[in-house]
């Protein structure tokens, strides 16, 4: 998976991706967690195309996010049981603790989809065809088992907290050492991730969560 280098310095284009890599065998195995107060209109669709999907009426506790790998939310009628007003703040706390976390947010109102459009992975229309609503869920598959597209994502959401790009680098080179021997899991003690603000290490942590789960 990865190039064998001596150097002691590692950088993403170390890490060589699978091209042959086909989201649809991951279907079954990616547990999808759907936020509506309404019966979600393609659920059974998705079903019948292989998709593990559960579907709540509202979130009542973060820490059950815990156990899926992708969360579809809509924007209106959700995020009430947390005291949020609507669903759109609710998605703005979830990605603050899981930032990694593929997030689709949907409705049926084109200005409630802007409000949110740049907190999330992918925004959409609730009532689109079933065809765009597999292809958009396929590829956050594709990247959730893509180890350059995590870090990438991860890259992006460090540098907008304002880590410095020299520390950015040290973190891309311990992380994939880590990946290369094996032992992510312990990349979240590291040294350097240890000195880390605290509104930075939600990123680490759910890398190292997503990488976990796809391995």
């Amino acid at each position: 998976m990865f190039r064998n280098k001596k150097e002691s310095k590692l950088i993403i284009n170390d890490i060589v991706e699978d091209n042959t890599f086909d989201p649809t065998s991951k279907r079954v195995s990616t547990p999808i967690l759907i936020i509506d107060d309404n019966k979600f209109a393609q659920i059974d669709n998705l079903r019948n195309n292989d998709f593990k999907v559960t579907q709540i009426e509202d979130l009542d506790d973060f820490a059950k996010l815990k156990g899926y790998a992708i969360i579809l939310c809509d924007i209106d009628g959700v995020g009430l049981k947390l005291g949020f007003k609507d669903g759109a703040d609710l998605m703005v706390e979830i990605k603050k603790r899981y930032p990694m976390k593929p997030l689709i947010a949907y409705s049926s109102r084109d200005y409630k989809i802007d409000k949110i459009s740049s907190k999330v992975n992918q925004t959409m229309d609730k009532d689109l065809a079933l065809p765009l609503w597999i292809k958009n869920i396929d590829n956050l598959i594709r990247d959730l088992y893509n180890p350059k597209a995590q870090w990438l994502e991860a890259r992006k959401l460090l540098l907008e907290r304002n880590v410095d790009i020299y520390t950015v680098a040290k973190l891309e080179s311990d992380f994939i050492k880590h990946m290369n021997e094996k032992n992510v899991k312990s990349f979240n003690t590291s040294e350097l991730v240890n000195i880390l603000h605290d509104n930075v290490k939600p990123i680490i942590q759910s890398l190292i969560a997503n990488y976990i789960f796809a391995g």
